[in-house]
């Protein structure tokens, strides 16, 4: 990527492509993943084992509820800031082979022409 590649990316997205090559960041989600449902888990049984009342099993239900949301919330936003990165990459990649830019509600598979064809081919120096 050249740096005017980079710079037409926000802040968010670049961290986002950066952690993209990083694998560790992957086992890092699955592991706060698995300490939370651990941890939940283990007040469920905590909660049992000491014969607390139901209004405390409901409090902890909750609990891991709230959590469950919080950690879907979070990986759902990380899947729409991959769609709009994939989004850019996509309309600069037509950018360089000269290919008519996808529209934001459209269809790559099905718009995209060979770059023979292309419309409006690209000014190889306005990619410099």
């Amino acid at each position: 990527m050249k740096q005017q590649d980079i710079e037409m990316l926000t802040p968010s997205e670049r961290r986002l492509l950066d952690s993209s090559f990083q694998p560790n960041m992957v086992r890092l989600r699955y592991r706060t993943i698995l300490i939370g449902a651990v941890l939940m888990l283990a007040g469920v049984f905590i909660a049992a084992a000491r014969g607390l009342a139901a209004s405390y099993l409901a409090l902890i239900a909750a609990g891991i509820i709230i959590a469950a949301a919080a950690e879907k919330l979070s990986y759902a936003r990380v899947l729409l800031q991959f769609e709009v990165l994939v989004q850019k990459l996509c309309h600069r990649i037509e950018q360089l082979e000269g290919m008519r830019l996808t529209p934001l509600e459209g269809e790559p598979s099905r718009w995209a022409t060979p770059s023979s064809r292309a419309p409006h081919p690209v000014d190889p120096k306005s990619l410099s």
